[in-house]
């Protein structure tokens, strides 16, 4: 949708009359992607609809600005193109060692929490993500989630399979390390 006709015949008019080797540098704010990608070209943020899930809570006492709040109505091309910066940056064998060794990382977790007595792994570890609970009560693993995120060191969310609360421990950032994941084992098995 255009913004404003008269001002979209006076941007076309200043593009027009620069040289053709500048109309490159010369840009028109079309619609609301295009607002959305000079905004944060030059540092401002705009809100423009908020994304809430029923499942986040925050304590916080004041309000919480969270980045996903902040962004545009991204059609498949912008999806695409976070989706190109990453694959530009890490390259096709990065990503696909990075993926690899997450895997491998949750599947050694899983094996811990296997040879556990006090655990149990609920669901097969086939990618990144390993779901397991405490052997107990929903409240007994609820208050073991709190626990371990108390510590502010690791997040760790939850699930309910089959009536069962059961914990979760995924592993999807790329900056995240195998000590990472040794790290955040350590802390659940002090929790539990």
């Amino acid at each position: 949708m255009p913004l404003n006709t008269k001002h979209q015949a006076a941007a076309q008019r200043k593009v027009l009359n620069h040289p053709p080797q500048e109309r490159r540098t010369a840009f028109q704010i079309r619609g609301i992607a295009d607002r959305v990608i000079a905004c944060s070209l030059i540092g401002f943020t705009l809100p423009l609809f908020c994304l809430v899930a029923v499942l986040i809570k925050c304590d916080s006492p004041g309000p919480v600005l969270e980045s996903r709040s902040c962004i545009g109505l991204g059609g498949r091309r912008f999806r695409a193109l976070k989706l190109w910066f990453v694959l530009r940056y890490y390259g096709r064998e990065g990503i696909a060692r990075l993926v690899r060794d997450q895997i491998m990382w949750a599947q050694e977790l899983a094996r811990q929490v296997d040879e556990d007595d006090r655990l149990e792994r609920m669901a097969p570890t086939p990618f990144s993500v390993v779901c397991f609970r405490r052997k107990g009560s929903n409240e007994e693993n609820q208050a073991l989630l709190e626990r371990v995120n108390e510590s502010g060191e690791v997040f760790l969310s939850h699930t309910v399979l089959n009536g069962i609360y059961c914990l979760r421990l995924a592993i999807g950032n790329m900056a995240t390390t195998r000590d990472h994941v040794q790290r955040a084992w350590e802390l659940l098995r002090a929790a539990v």
